[in-house]
């Protein structure tokens, strides 16, 4: 594998995340999750894989298997629970794109290299099965991958994607907000249809003002997350996509189950919202206990207990038409927290089969060889 960046890689129970139908089966699976995590919970944690991948990257879960795409090159590097290995290669260069799993499929939208825009291949599709990527039909229109809004829905089987439009500017800095466009990609009839203005403007004059901000679409709507220092609140934001309604909730830190007043919420990442189903959302974060600095210490000298926390929240959205935007109600359904040897910077949160990862996860680990 060419050189690049390490990566650590950790495995925590997740409860709620949706499993099965049956109601009295899914409460026992998150019953047992909720007993896991708590248990896991005292111990520190520690990474199962720890492995050098390319700087450019973007990664995706499918069931029990993480997927990495590695840029600037075709390069599918899978990881099944036992080691990274080399899968099937994409049909042109990418570089940083965007990662969509929907309907046990993936697909990967834009980044395309500078070689690979003359075969213009912006999406293509991975099914598992076959091993094999297939190339789908092109936007109406070309699109300019830096920047840009994508998230499935899964319940209408649809990709919506908000962009803008490539020109024949070399940088993105001069596009101006009137070229967003706003697509929807129907995976069932792999058709596009354009959203018209003023249904939905996803990048003009909305709160999503950092370009690598992420985000997650469940049912119809779109979720962000980011941390506030100043003001030391999580701050969420949702867009219903059908209802063309903004959504704004907050809560603070101290008030997160089991935060104390000698802990600190560490603020290097904005959390990605981790869709578990229904109306529940799992947020990892970190944050720490500062121990004392003693005179004549070095500011590396100081040493902090650093912790990983899982907080599962209910969201709920609630109409206001006084209002720019409606509320969107945050309830604290679970949190679990984790001893860790050193900080993290946060690159990447999937949500595996567990069951089946966890069994994988017995085996012994290595890193299989380019």
């Amino acid at each position: 594998m060419e050189d690049g960046a390490k990566f650590e890689w950790y495995s925590i129970p997740v409860p709620y995340a949706a499993s099965d139908d049956d109601a009295e089966a899914e409460a026992e699976a998150e019953a047992e999750a909720e007993a896991e995590a708590e248990a896991e919970a005292e111990k520190k944690l520690s990474p199962f894989s720890v492995v050098e991948l390319p700087k450019w990257h973007s990664f995706a879960a499918l069931k029990s298997s993480i997927y990495c795409l590695s840029g600037p090159t075709t390069k599918t590097w899978i990881f099944d629970g036992c080691c990274w290995k080399l899968g099937p290669q994409m049909n042109v260069r990418r570089s940083d794109p965007r990662i969509i799993v929907l309907s046990g499929k993936l697909y990967v939208l834009g980044g395309l290299y500078d070689d690979a825009r003359d075969e213009y291949i912006w999406m293509e599709v991975l099914n598992p099965k076959r091993r094999a990527w297939r190339p789908l039909p092109n936007p109406p229109l070309r699109i300019w991958s830096y920047g840009m809004v994508c998230a499935a829905l899964e319940r209408t089987k649809q990709i919506i994607v908000s962009a803008f439009l490539r020109g024949n500017c070399k940088f993105h800095a001069y596009y101006s907000s009137d070229s967003c466009v706003v697509y929807i990609y129907n995976v069932r009839t792999c058709c596009w249809t354009e959203l018209e203005p003023p249904t939905i403007n996803l990048r003009c004059g909305s709160p999503i003002t950092r370009v690598f901000r992420a985000e997650v679409g469940a049912d119809d709507t779109l979720y962000w997350a980011s941390l506030n220092e100043d003001d030391r609140i999580l701050v969420v934001h949702a867009y219903c996509l059908y209802k063309n309604e903004w959504f704004v909730g907050q809560i603070r830190a101290s008030s997160i189950a089991g935060i104390g007043m000698k802990e600190d919420v560490s603020y290097m990442n904005n959390p990605t919202p981790v869709h578990l189903g229904g109306t529940k959302f799992c947020l990892l974060f970190q944050s720490y206990i500062p121990h004392p600095w003693e005179q004549g210490m070095h500011i590396f000298e100081v040493k902090n207990d650093w912790y990983l926390r899982s907080v599962v929240f209910d969201f709920s959205l609630e109409s206001d038409p006084e209002s720019d935007f409606g509320d969107l109600h945050m309830s604290v359904v679970s949190t679990q927290k984790y001893h860790l040897d050193h900080s993290l910077r946060f690159d990447y949160a999937v949500l595996l089969d567990g069951g089946a990862f966890n069994r994988m996860l017995q085996k012994k680990l290595k890193l299989c060889a380019d």
